[in-house]
């Protein structure tokens, strides 16, 4: 592709028409700030995609990093042979995270839901169950955009275009906000419908839900407290297995190491994300359960091995990273400091809640979402979040947007003098946001 050519030889997702330019090429980072090739520094609120638990080129990470290269800088988990840093991170993970037996590591988050789907029905198939294939997910939850993660993901912009993966996915109504009006009800609602589909479809049919603690692009939905809770126990008396996918909550992000911590059974299979490595090295794992972990060595022992993995899953410089990452996160400290900071957090976004282009503010720990009025405008790329998050970026702050909500997810090694300047460079977006019209209330679907 020549330099004169209009478009740009990069596939750009969710930002334009295609083969448009970025907007902004960025080349270096550090802490919360990142810069782009014209020189032009950006406080990244959005936390990269969720990821950038640590900040941008944290230095500890980035001499974990430095150490691995020289002393094994490739090696795949299998085939009977796996590198140090893999084992002694799975050993880590499921010694910190409690509930869990094994823990298998992916590449992204995206492939880790379709992994953790493929175990659930390696379960029952184990089991003697192999029609136990159905998925039930979400509506409004964000999986990723692979096979079985996508077709979880009830996400219009998602699928438009692409075949159905695996009709095999069946949706739920979304909870409610934990602060929506009637919520208590709405969830015995919820509960019955669950029961009515498991009975429709047949509990023999079904292998897993697989659920998100907040919903993020639906506008960080944070269900009430006694949501999940009832879903768990519903899916328990039917042998449907919970797939939790914290790839955004889990690893502190809402406060807590992980957000289904009080789950009581814990989830069948739980999903951790780009945080593991504050997203300076792709990883993701799957933390398996002690009845899907039986499953899985009761399967491989019967043809004398697993048939499951790829060439960089469980990378080791990945997980030398995340090594180094964990004694961050898993620290109590950390989840004191972020338990603050959302505090300081909330009162600098209660001064914006009468804003007039906001519907609601939403927040949990260090994610938080504006839901902002959805305006006139049809196509998901073209709505009213995504003109607020380029207003923001003029203004030296990037921002996540999904149709109607933006999303913030900024480090956890943030301050509050950064947390201010994030809210104030927003507030200014804000003012520069046209106003909607009233007519238009009713398209919102947050």
């Amino acid at each position: 592709m020549t330099a004169t050519t209009a478009t740009s030889a990069l596939v750009l997702p969710h930002g334009g028409p295609p083969g448009a330019h970025p907007a902004r090429l960025l080349c270096d980072g550090a802490g919360v700030r990142v810069r782009d090739r014209a020189g032009r520094t950006y406080l990244d609120a959005a936390g990269g995609l969720d990821g950038v638990s640590l900040g941008h080129a944290h230095p500890e990470l980035v001499d974990a990093a430095a150490r691995q290269l020289r002393r094994l800088p490739a090696g795949p988990v299998g085939h009977r042979q796996a590198s140090d840093a893999a084992y002694h991170l799975a050993e880590r993970l499921a010694a910190t995270v409690p509930g869990f037996d094994q823990v298998y590591l992916d590449s992204c988050d995206s492939a880790a839901v379709d992994t953790a789907v493929r175990f659930a029905r390696y379960h029952h198939r184990a089991q003697g169950r192999p029609l136990r294939r159905r998925i039930l997910a979400v509506e409004g939850a964000l999986h990723g955009c692979t096979g079985f993660s996508a077709a979880a993901s009830a996400q219009p912009a998602l699928s438009h275009g692409f075949a159905d993966p695996d009709a095999g996915t069946v949706h739920l109504r979304r909870p409610p906000h934990r602060a929506a009006a009637g919520a208590a009800a709405v969830v015995a609602e919820l509960v019955d419908e669950l029961t009515a589909v498991i009975h429709e479809l047949g509990p023999d049919t079904i292998a897993a839900c697989v659920v998100e603690p907040v919903l993020t692009a639906a506008g960080a939905l944070v269900p009430p407290a006694d949501y999940l809770p009832a879903i768990r126990a519903v899916l328990a008396r039917h042998d449907i297995l919970l797939i939790a996918d914290e790839s955004v909550t889990g690893l502190r992000r809402t406060g807590p190491l992980t957000s289904t911590g009080v789950l009581d059974p814990p989830p069948d299979l739980l999903v951790l994300g780009p945080s593991l490595t504050s997203a300076h090295v792709p990883l993701a794992a799957v933390l398996v359960g002690p009845e899907v972990s039986a499953s899985l060595v009761a399967g491989a022992a019967a043809i004398g091995g697993l048939g499951h993995g790829g060439p960089t899953a469980g990378h080791p410089l990945a997980c030398a990273v995340a090594d180094r990452a964990l004694d961050i996160l898993a620290d109590p400290e950390t989840g004191r400091r972020v338990a603050a900071l959302a505090d300081h957090l909330a009162g600098r976004l209660a001064g914006q809640a009468d804003h007039p282009a906001v519907r609601e503010i939403r927040q949990e720990g260090l994610l938080a979402a504006y839901v902002l009025h959805p305006g006139d405008r049809e196509l998901p790329y073209d709505a009213v979040a995504h003109e607020a998050a380029e207003l923001a970026a003029e203004r030296g702050l990037l921002v996540r947007a999904y149709s109607s909500a933006v999303v913030l997810a900024p480090p956890l090694t943030v301050t509050e003098n950064e947390l201010d300047d994030m809210v104030a460079r927003w507030d200014e977006a804000l003012r520069a946001l046209p106003a909607a019209p009233a007519a238009a209330e009713s398209k919102g679907h947050w």
